[in-house]
């Protein structure tokens, strides 16, 4: 490879870094990637949303950035810049594997009565099997994305199907919080 397309593959590679909210060293031949966003305070019309009936979804990549997707089952604020969410333990060994690798965790919820939307992204910190606290969150998610779901028509008790027992709980810092509602404006960051 010449030095022209090592260049190159560097812009590209910084340019991807900043967006991204990380810093690039190069040191000694060798490079290493840093972290750098601030936690973001979670407003608290956003702390209520997180336990509304949204559909969820959490996004994880591997140290190779290949992305993974899990299902979450449970969610809220667990204090001013961080979130605590459920998913069952039989679907998280990817999720985990992925966020001891790389830390970033992006979280995906949209209201499935009017579709508000938010994304929101950060750094993982912690993850356990669930309490029976957090049990008690899921179970409540569950029933009010019944009834929910009875209103527009989803027949009674579908949605406890999805596996949800034995569960983990993940916990990560909150550093960007995207609005994804579907109008003008999607996909700005919201600010602190």
């Amino acid at each position: 490879m010449n030095t022209e397309c090592i260049n190159q593959e560097l812009k590209v590679l910084i340019q991807r870094c900043v967006y991204c909210g990380f810093i690039l060293c190069l040191k000694q031949n060798t490079i290493s990637i840093h972290y750098f966003l601030a936690a973001m305070q979670i407003n608290e019309d956003l702390k209520k949303f997180l336990q509304g009936v949204n559909g969820q979804g959490l996004g994880t990549r591997d140290k190779d950035l290949t992305p993974s997707y899990n299902r979450i089952i449970a969610a809220k604020a667990s204090g001013n810049n961080t979130i605590k969410f459920t998913i069952a333990k039989q679907t998280a060994a990817q999720a985990i594997k992925n966020l001891r690798e790389n830390k970033m965790v992006s979280l995906v919820q949209a209201n499935i009565l009017n579709f508000e939307c938010y994304q929101f992204k950060g750094s993982y910190i912690s993850h356990h099997d669930s309490t029976s606290e957090e049990k008690a969150d899921v179970e409540n998610y569950f029933n009010k994305m019944n009834e929910a779901l009875i209103k527009i028509g989803v027949q009674d008790g579908l949605v406890y199907n999805f596996p949800h027992d034995p569960t983990i709980t993940i916990e990560f810092e909150v550093e960007q919080i995207f609005e994804q509602t579907p109008k003008i404006g999607t996909g700005n960051l919201i600010k602190a």
